[in-house]
C-alpha cells in the first residue's frame, strides 16, 4: 500500500470515533517518522479499531522513513554525479595530454 492509501485507511478507521482517537491519528500522521508515545484514553469498543489503526499508522511511519532515506540517497547520488562527471572529463584530458607529450618526447628526443 502507498502512504496515501494508508492515510485514507486511517481516516476511514477513525471516522465516528472519539476525539482522543482522532487526535491521536492526526498527530501520528503529522509526526511522519514515529508514533506518539502517549496512547489515548479510548472509549469502550474502540480497542480493536485502535489496534488496527495503530498497525496502519506504524506502516505509514515506516514508509515515510523509507521515502526519506531514498530521497537522501538520491541527493547523494545526484551530487556525486555532478562532481564525478567533470572530474572524469578533466582526468581524461590530463591523461590524453600527458600521453601525447610523452609520445612526442619519445619520437623527437630519440631521433
Amino acid at each position: 500500500m502507498s502512504r496515501f492509501e494508508l492515510a485514507l485507511t486511517v481516516e476511514r478507521l477513525s471516522a465516528g470515533k472519539s476525539v482522543q482517537f482522532k487526535q491521536y491519528c492526526e498527530l501520528a500522521l503529522d509526526m511522519k517518522f514515529d508514533l506518539p508515545r502517549l496512547l489515548p484514553v479510548l472509549a469502550p469498543g474502540e480497542g480493536s479499531d485502535f489496534q488496527r489503526v495503530y498497525e496502519v499508522l506504524a506502516a505509514h511511519a515506516q514508509l515515510t522513513r523509507s521515502l526519506q532515506r531514498q530521497k537522501r540517497a538520491h541527493l547523494i547520488i545526484r551530487t556525486w554525479r555532478y562532481i564525478h562527471i567533470p572530474l572524469a572529463c578533466l582526468a581524461l584530458l590530463v591523461i590524453g595530454y600527458h600521453s601525447i607529450i610523452e609520445l612526442w618526447k619519445m619520437l623527437v628526443l630519440h631521433y
